[in-house]
C-alpha cells in the first residue's frame, strides 16, 4: 500500500488535525531547544560571575590595597 492510498483513507477532517498536531508538535521541538540553549547560556553567565568577574574585583581591590601601601611607604620616607 502506498502513501496516497493510505492518505486516502482518512477524512479531509482528520489530515488538517493532524498537519495542525504536526506542527505544534515541531514548534514545541524548537521551543525546547531555545529554552534549553537559554539555560545553558545562563549558566556559562553564572559561571563566569562566579569566578571570571569576582576575581577581576579581587584584583582591583589588591591595586586599592598596593597603593595605598606605597602611599603609606612614601609617607613614612618623607617622615
Amino acid at each position: 500500500m502506498n502513501l496516497l492510498s493510505l492518505m486516502r483513507l482518512f477524512t479531509i477532517r482528520f489530515r488538517m488535525l493532524g498537519a495542525i498536531g504536526v506542527v505544534l508538535g515541531l514548534l514545541g521541538l524548537l521551543g525546547g531547544a531555545g529554552m534549553l540553549g537559554m539555560f545553558r547560556i545562563h549558566a556559562m553567565s553564572e559561571d563566569f560571575m562566579a569566578n571570571s568577574f569576582a576575581e577581576v574585583s579581587h584584583m582591583a581591590e589588591l591595586r586599592g590595597e598596593m597603593g595605598a601601601i606605597r602611599q603609606h611607604e612614601k609617607d613614612m620616607i618623607i617622615a
